[in-house]
């Protein structure tokens, strides 16, 4: 099977995928799916009774892990289909 290059901006190295289409129709990943640290901010109203959102979302970048222990990743493509795949950094 044929691998994928996918580059990550920032301070990690690219790296390649098992599975590099979406197995239900064939796209490529549209990213990876992560549970995260983080918060989404809210501010007080002007009568100070009610909250309202800030639309600014802060992630709590040591938190995040591209994947998990098992070197397995979720991925996700443009339809919404999710499928699992393994990585591997250094080929």
């Amino acid at each position: 099977m044929a691998k994928k290059r996918v580059k990550i901006e920032g301070d990690t190295l690219p790296f390649f995928l098992t599975v590099k289409q979406c197995p239900s129709c064939g796209m490529s990943p549209r990213g990876i799916v992560k549970n995260f640290t983080g918060y989404a901010g809210i501010r007080s109203s002007d009568d100070g009774r009610s909250f309202e959102w800030t639309r600014e979302l802060v992630v709590e970048r040591g938190a995040m892990h591209l994947y998990e222990a098992n070197g397995q990743i979720t991925l996700v493509c443009g339809g919404g289909h999710e499928w699992e795949s393994e990585i591997e950094e250094n080929l």
